[in-house]
């Protein structure tokens, strides 16, 4: 009998441990949400970025998402944004309208579920919406030289080739952005005729166009990039 005792005490102390396990952390969202139904990530970012909403409640299904000038109760601005499911899980795109308001504006995100039922604001998002260096076709001075360069941007890497005026041959360029700070190394081989040629270009974008210097094989010089 006590070890039948014993062992109920026992079980009943793992079932009153196992119930209070904890609950997992909930993540955290973009300041100024105010609603458990879900959050965003990340908080700031460009038009057409792509933001991803976590759902907190499961009985929701997200639908669409509105922006509402950062303060209670604020206006409406750009419609209606639709949320889509995909291999990211809930995701929707942000809208070139809020530029409207001027870069560094900051807006409430309400989400809608089925029907249009209003689920609260469930972030503040931030638009950036400065000029940026993208994928495609750049001219470029340094000094009295003028070339065309042709850029793939991938997030934070660049790869492309340059093209001047004047020379037959075609340069590799591979490079990097961080922030507003832009840095390509160039394979000038095919100007130079030389075995060994390479350049160091870094540069920062102020407004729609990037200014910098580059070093290395043949000394030093400026730049410039119209964006």
């Amino acid at each position: 009998m006590r070890y039948f005792t014993g062992g109920l005490i026992v079980s009943i102390l793992t079932i009153v441990a196992f119930s209070l396990k904890p609950e997992p952390a909930l993540a955290a969202g973009c300041p100024g949400y105010s609603s458990s139904a879900a959050t965003i990530s990340p908080c700031v970012g460009p038009p057409n970025s792509i933001v991803v909403v976590t759902m907190r409640r499961r009985n929701i299904v997200p639908q669409a998402v509105s922006f509402h000038t950062g303060v209670k109760n604020g206006i409406a601005v750009g419609g209606l944004t639709t949320v889509t499911q995909g291999a990211a899980g809930y995701t929707f795109v942000v809208p070139a309208a809020l530029c409207a308001a001027g870069s560094g504006s900051q807006f409430a995100v309400k989400l809608s579920g089925a029907n249009n039922q209003d689920e609260g604001e469930i972030g503040r998002f931030t638009i950036d919406c400065r000029a940026r260096l993208v994928s495609g076709r750049y001219r470029v001075v340094s000094g009295v030289f003028v070339a065309m360069f042709s850029l793939t941007v991938n997030t934070s890497n660049i790869t492309g080739t340059a093209k001047w005026q004047g020379y037959a041959g075609i340069d590799t360029l591979r490079g990097s952005i961080n922030g507003d700070r832009v840095t390509f190394r160039r394979d000038c081989r095919p100007q130079s005729g030389y075995s060994s040629c390479s350049q160091t270009w870094i540069g920062t974008i102020r407004g729609k166009v990037i200014t910098g210097t580059w070093t290395g094989t043949g000394g030093n010089g400026s730049w410039t990039l119209q964006l």
